[in-house]
């Protein structure tokens, strides 16, 4: 893969400039794939890694050969953030992968059952039946992820969001929070704005983050400003490869002048990587961007 590294510097919420940055040995690596729709790896320092999403079953063969190329062996935790193909039917297909020669562990979601596409029929079927002894949690409120001491993880959904609706069921995604150091990162599915506004509410410890991964792909009807009030990050990932329209017009102006890692504008998987440690008064984010050749 061809790659070009930058640095983003943070000190007090604001992104500052940058001269020649160290960092320790244990980092945070954060992978956004540039797969139809959306897939995110994360590295903890300890060597755990997390699946947030696998995209639509097309995407499932690309994702296993970005995983082999970055010596990933077992995934650990997989977290389907909501019931929408392009993020959680390529979990199924992973499984069906042909010499596959990564395990996979534990499976999180948020419990839905009642839709009838026969792609989450077989989404279902994989989460009822894990292939390599893992086990199935459904995600209620705030849970944490014990999975590595020394980084700081929860996810979340919100059961307060009333009613039965479509957009209830294939919308109430499942947000995890990362705490490493001094690294913080907010990394949500598909939120519209009525859930985001509830999630904020409800879950008074959604902080400030670093790094925001934009809900569903920059569309207009999230992102708003009481997010970006709360959580004001200081850059964002926008994760789309096919959304001709997206990420919307309206989110870039809302997003001002902050830093945007855009897999779709660069054609490329992004990792931003951080061992969270303060030097100069700064936190130091690596980030690559990995053009497959």
């Amino acid at each position: 893969m061809a790659k070009k590294q930058e640095w983003i510097c943070i000190q007090n919420q604001k992104r500052v400039t940058c001269k020649n940055p160290t960092m320790g040995s244990k980092h945070l690596s954060i992978h956004f794939f540039y797969v139809e729709n959306e897939s995110i790896l994360i590295q903890t320092p300890n060597g755990k890694n997390i699946l947030y999403d696998c995209g639509i079953e097309s995407a499932a063969q690309e994702i296993h050969a970005r995983l082999v190329i970055l010596g990933v062996q077992k995934l650990d935790v997989m977290i389907a953030s909501h019931a929408h193909q392009d993020h959680a039917a390529g979990f199924y297909k992973f499984d069906q992968i042909t010499n596959r020669s990564i395990t996979m562990g534990d499976l999180y979601d948020n419990g839905e059952n009642a839709i009838d596409d026969d792609w989450f029929l077989n989404y279902r079927s994989f989460r009822d039946n894990l292939p390599d002894g893992g086990n199935y949690h459904k995600v209620i409120g705030k849970m944490k992820l014990s999975l590595d001491p020394d980084v700081e993880i929860f996810l979340y959904v919100d059961c307060n969001w009333p009613g039965n609706t479509e957009a209830y069921r294939k919308y109430r995604s499942v947000w995890m929070t990362i705490k490493y150091n001094d690294a913080t990162v907010l990394v949500e599915g598909d939120s519209r704005s009525g859930y985001e506004s509830i999630m904020l509410k409800d879950f008074a410890t959604i902080g400030k983050a670093h790094l925001l991964k934009l809900s569903e792909h920059g569309s207009k009807d999230s992102t708003k400003e009481d997010l970006l009030d709360r959580v004001n990050p200081v850059f964002v990932a926008i994760c789309n490869k096919h959304h001709e329209k997206l990420p919307n017009e309206e989110v870039l102006k809302r997003l001002g002048n902050r830093k945007k890692l855009n897999t779709k504008k660069e054609k490329s998987d992004i990792q931003v990587s951080t061992d969270g440690k303060i030097k100069n008064g700064k936190v130091s984010y690596k980030v690559t961007y990995m053009k497959p050749e």
